[in-house]
């Protein structure tokens, strides 16, 4: 029955009920891997109707959902510079986290608003002052990518309506839920670290607070990657999460990633839900609603 999927000069057939979610993780520098997948379901025309991130997957997804081709995505990624968003070389002198919203402003062409985007976007953050995930949908898009994306150590937190917000991949990492709590029937999700947890033989503080938030972080994706249809896991190992190097392997190896998973892509976005499942996410939603 492979056939059915590879119609229309090898688009897929998307069911007209479908709304697709694509899940972007966590990951640092290793979000490259994010732009391969990316490229991969522009390639096969591949509409995505929902998105939802986390640090890196939030700032991607921030820029696919205003609008940005895959293109203009790996152009934007050859050309960024650490000074682009950090102002301090030292770990114990975090940067502001000021400089990551105004450059996301500048990418996204001002300080756009949820409402803007031309795909609903959701983006997490944790909030310091309760230890609870906070989910963002309206406001400001450059600030809540910024807040999302700010990794205790690295950058400042963001004060953000009365919250202490810093990187949402403390609480949900690859956030499966939050894009069926905004209405995806089809989720794919992108983990570019999903070596995280793993611990460290190293002695050194930085690597053991980054293994330390990988522990951390390991146990919240694993709760919520059954609720994703697809999981896409690019191996990533070698890069490392907070150096630019290995921009274009990433990204092949991303695309790749999603190329081996191809056909079952093709076939959840042909295939009507059933009575069951609309049941099943009609009761998640109803059990998990969206505060705004």
């Amino acid at each position: 029955m492979a056939f059915l999927f590879w119609k229309r000069k090898n688009k897929p057939v998307k069911h007209p009920s479908i709304r697709l979610g694509l899940v972007l993780g966590g990951g640092g520098a290793r979000g490259f891997g994010h732009l391969g997948v990316l490229k991969a379901l522009s390639e096969w025309g591949v509409e995505v109707d929902i998105v939802a991130g986390t640090s890196v997957g939030s700032l991607v997804g921030a820029l696919f959902c205003a609008g940005k081709t895959v293109d203009e995505l790996i152009e934007i990624a050859k050309n960024i510079k650490v000074k682009d968003v950090k102002s301090s070389k030292f770990f114990f002198m975090p940067s502001s986290s000021q400089k990551v919203e105004e450059y996301m402003q500048q990418l996204l062409g001002g300080d756009k608003v949820f409402s803007e985007l031309k795909i609903p976007l959701g983006i997490v953050c944790t909030n310091m002052k309760n230890g609870q995930e906070v989910d963002i949908y309206a406001g400001s898009v450059a600030k809540a990518a910024a807040a999302s994306s700010s990794v205790p150590g690295v950058f400042k937190p963001v004060v953000y309506n009365d919250m202490i917000l810093v990187d949402g991949g403390l609480k949900n990492n690859v956030p499966c839920d939050v894009a069926r709590k905004m209405g995806a029937d089809r989720v794919i999700a992108v983990d570019v670290n999903s070596t995280r947890g793993k611990g460290t033989e190293s002695t050194k503080m930085f690597k053991l607070l980054k293994s330390t938030i990988g522990v951390m972080m390991h146990a919240n994706v694993e709760s919520r990657m059954p609720l994703a249809d697809v999981v896409l896991q690019p191996n990533l190992t070698e890069f490392s999460s907070s150096k630019l190097d290995g921009l274009e392997e990433m990204i092949d190896i991303g695309y790749k990633e999603a190329l081996a998973h191809k056909e079952q892509i093709f076939y959840l976005l042909s295939k009507k839900l059933s009575r069951k499942e609309k049941k099943k996410w009609q009761e998640f939603r109803q059990n998990n609603p969206i505060l705004k």
